[in-house]
Protein backbone atom coordinates (compact mmCIF):
# COMPACT_ATOMS: atom_id res chain seq x y z
CA UNK A 1 0.00 0.00 0.00
CA UNK A 2 0.85 3.56 -0.51
CA UNK A 3 0.85 6.48 1.69
CA UNK A 4 0.90 10.10 0.95
CA UNK A 5 1.16 13.09 2.68
CA UNK A 6 -1.63 15.39 2.61
CA UNK A 7 -1.06 19.18 3.35
CA UNK A 8 -3.57 21.08 4.46
CA UNK A 9 -3.41 24.93 4.68
CA UNK A 10 -6.04 26.46 7.01
CA UNK A 11 -7.60 30.10 6.81
CA UNK A 12 -9.99 31.61 9.15
CA UNK A 13 -11.78 32.39 11.19
CA UNK A 14 -14.01 33.66 8.81
CA UNK A 15 -17.54 35.00 8.95
CA UNK A 16 -20.08 33.43 6.97
CA UNK A 17 -21.06 36.13 4.51
CA UNK A 18 -17.18 36.59 4.04
CA UNK A 19 -17.21 33.11 2.63
CA UNK A 20 -20.03 33.39 0.46
CA UNK A 21 -18.77 36.27 -1.37
CA UNK A 22 -15.37 36.02 -1.75
CA UNK A 23 -14.30 32.52 -1.60
CA UNK A 24 -15.92 31.50 -5.21
CA UNK A 25 -12.89 31.11 -7.21
CA UNK A 26 -13.67 27.88 -9.12
CA UNK A 27 -10.71 28.17 -12.00
CA UNK A 28 -11.73 27.62 -15.74
CA UNK A 29 -12.49 24.40 -17.70
CA UNK A 30 -11.52 21.97 -18.45
CA UNK A 31 -9.24 21.57 -15.19
CA UNK A 32 -11.51 23.68 -12.95
CA UNK A 33 -8.21 24.28 -10.79
CA UNK A 34 -9.28 26.72 -8.49
CA UNK A 35 -8.68 27.50 -4.90
CA UNK A 36 -11.85 27.40 -3.40
CA UNK A 37 -12.57 24.09 -2.91
CA UNK A 38 -11.57 21.79 0.36
CA UNK A 39 -12.15 21.24 3.58
CA UNK A 40 -14.30 23.11 6.24
CA UNK A 41 -15.34 23.55 9.66
CA UNK A 42 -17.67 25.73 11.63
CA UNK A 43 -18.13 26.58 14.71
CA UNK A 44 -20.39 28.55 16.98
CA UNK A 45 -22.84 28.34 20.15
CA UNK A 46 -24.23 25.00 20.78
CA UNK A 47 -26.94 24.61 23.45
CA UNK A 48 -24.73 21.87 25.46
CA UNK A 49 -21.45 22.88 25.00
CA UNK A 50 -21.72 26.19 25.12
CA UNK A 51 -19.84 28.66 22.53
CA UNK A 52 -17.09 28.19 20.08
CA UNK A 53 -18.28 24.75 20.02
CA UNK A 54 -17.34 22.26 16.99
CA UNK A 55 -20.53 22.45 14.97
CA UNK A 56 -19.75 20.80 11.57
CA UNK A 57 -16.96 19.21 9.43
CA UNK A 58 -17.64 19.39 5.47
CA UNK A 59 -15.57 19.21 2.37
CA UNK A 60 -16.52 20.48 -0.93
CA UNK A 61 -15.16 19.15 -4.13
CA UNK A 62 -17.74 19.82 -7.02
CA UNK A 63 -18.86 23.59 -5.38
CA UNK A 64 -16.74 25.94 -3.92
CA UNK A 65 -16.62 27.12 -0.67
CA UNK A 66 -19.32 30.22 -1.79
CA UNK A 67 -21.74 27.70 -3.48
CA UNK A 68 -21.79 25.46 -0.17
CA UNK A 69 -22.11 27.91 2.14
CA UNK A 70 -25.02 29.39 -0.05
CA UNK A 71 -26.60 26.07 1.65
CA UNK A 72 -25.86 26.05 5.38
CA UNK A 73 -26.86 29.63 5.48
CA UNK A 74 -30.26 28.58 6.49
CA UNK A 75 -29.62 26.82 9.23
CA UNK A 76 -26.94 28.67 10.46
CA UNK A 77 -29.33 32.07 10.45
CA UNK A 78 -31.69 30.36 12.41
CA UNK A 79 -29.71 28.83 14.63
CA UNK A 80 -27.00 31.26 15.09
CA UNK A 81 -26.27 35.16 15.70
CA UNK A 82 -23.68 35.78 13.26
CA UNK A 83 -20.90 36.91 15.86
CA UNK A 84 -20.99 33.63 17.31
CA UNK A 85 -20.33 31.73 13.69
CA UNK A 86 -16.47 31.16 12.78
CA UNK A 87 -15.69 29.35 9.81
CA UNK A 88 -12.14 27.67 9.17
CA UNK A 89 -11.17 26.67 5.55
CA UNK A 90 -8.69 24.00 4.27
CA UNK A 91 -6.88 24.05 1.05
CA UNK A 92 -5.76 20.14 -0.48
CA UNK A 93 -3.56 20.21 -3.29
CA UNK A 94 -5.07 16.97 -5.46
CA UNK A 95 -2.55 16.31 -7.99
CA UNK A 96 -6.11 14.89 -10.48
CA UNK A 97 -7.89 18.12 -10.07
CA UNK A 98 -5.06 21.13 -9.62
CA UNK A 99 -1.91 22.31 -11.84
CA UNK A 100 1.67 22.78 -10.91
CA UNK A 101 3.22 25.93 -12.06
Amino acid sequence: MKSYEIKIEWDGPIKVDEVIEKMNRAGEAPLWDGEDYGLYQIYGAHPLCGKHSLLYIGITTERTFSQRFKEHKSWLGKDQKDEDVHIYLGRVYDPKRHLTD
